[in-house]
């Protein structure tokens, strides 16, 4: 049974749930069993796991002994006792952990054995350093699997967040259209929403033709403007928080006795990481910056072909961004959690140091290699 409070117990994960290490299948059934399509394009085959968590997880010293090959971050799908109290804890498995087809069978049935399609998107998302919706939906279509957009949503959480940030930016756009003064704000708040949400109707005709988007195109393109936009305000989010922890990174000193030599070596590793989250974040700065002149074309130079012509190419670019962010977001909250003023232990020795370092700059380094599998 789960009760993993030292980071956040299942109730914790409900309300506070990050789209990029978070997958809450629960949420998605909640919101969208209803809907045929979440029926006819399932994530997953196996029931039982399409209403799963799926989490990124740093492995603690204990969990490392689950593992033939043990890593620093595992892939842990958490199935709740009772989906309505998730006070009430859960089952866990780690992808590729010892036993692994055992675990997964004694937790999820017999049947999940028999599908291929299942283990293979789970170690798909094992490889990944996110698990947020836009770059899981395109490394998933890169690798052919077609699965229902309802499943790509962003978490409550972030969404509510990002609301301010995307009315800003979207007004940009409303204040151009041929709308009376007394919509704007109106239909400024009912494009967020939708946008937000994924779901298009009929009701964003204006929008569509502001865009130049055939009606085939339309749905494909707000999913890739969303995208866009969340990575934006992600991008914002991150690189305030990195600042504090990069200076947290390089002025740590490691407790016990260390050779001079060590110190030499954990220098440079600092040196080395500081210099791959400037050259990481400055990538990022350019990938959203062709976001940023298409929009300037549409906004302020009436120029709706350019715009359309990057929403339909926009996917391209979604994985790499997608991996960039992730790893910078782990590396923030890893180590915000790993110092928490609240936390105990203030400081490590300098061999866990050194292989935190280079987990670091490891995950950093972009591979678009699809992972093997884990079983």
């Amino acid at each position: 049974m789960v009760h993993d409070r030292r980071i956040r117990n299942l109730e914790g994960l409900k309300a506070t749930g990050d789209s990029s290490r978070v997958l809450n299948l629960i949420s998605v059934w909640t919101q969208s069993g209803h809907l045929p399509e979440y029926h006819a394009q399932p994530l997953f085959e196996n029931r039982r796991l399409n209403r799963a968590l799926i989490l990124k997880h740093r492995l603690r010293n204990n969990e490392q002994d689950l593992f033939e090959n043990p890593n620093h971050v595992g892939t842990k799908i958490l199935l709740p006792i009772d989906d309505q109290d998730w006070k009430l804890g859960g089952r866990f498995v780690f992808v590729g952990q010892k036993d692994y087809l055992t675990v997964l069978a004694n937790t999820f049935g017999d049947s999940i054995i028999y599908s291929t399609r299942d283990r293979e998107i789970l170690d798909i998302m094992a490889g990944s350093p996110s698990l947020d919706p836009f770059l899981l939906k395109e490394t998933l279509a890169k690798n052919s699997v077609v699965v229902s957009p309802c499943y790509f949503e962003i978490s409550k959480p972030d969404g509510q967040a990002m609301n301010a940030f995307l009315k800003k930016e979207i007004s940009k756009l409303v204040r151009h259209l041929n709308l009376s003064k007394d919509n704007i704000g109106i239909y400024t708040d009912r494009l967020v929403s939708k946008i937000l949400s994924g779901r298009i109707d009929d009701g964003l005709e204006h929008l569509r033709i502001a865009i130049n988007l055939p009606e085939e195109d339309f749905s494909d393109g707000i999913f890739s403007w969303r995208g866009f936009l969340y990575y934006k305000w992600t991008h914002g989010n991150v690189s305030m928080k990195m600042v504090p922890v990069m200076n947290s990174i390089m002025s740590l000193k490691p407790f016990g006795l260390i050779s001079e030599s060590k110190k030499k070596q954990l220098n440079n590793s600092k040196i080395a990481l500081r210099q791959n989250i400037v050259d990481t974040i400055n990538e990022v700065k350019e990938t959203l910056s062709i976001y940023d002149q298409s929009y300037r074309s549409l906004v302020v130079g009436n120029n709706p072909s350019v715009f359309k012509d990057f929403l339909i190419s926009a996917p391209s670019l979604f994985i790499k961004l997608g991996y960039q962010l992730g790893m910078m977001n782990y590396i923030c909250n890893f180590w915000n959690f790993r110092f928490d003023p609240r936390q105990a232990t203030k400081s490590m020795d300098a061999d866990e140091l050194t292989d935190l370092l280079a987990e670091f700059q490891e995950g950093l380094l972009f591979d678009q290699k699809v992972p093997d599998v884990a079983w």
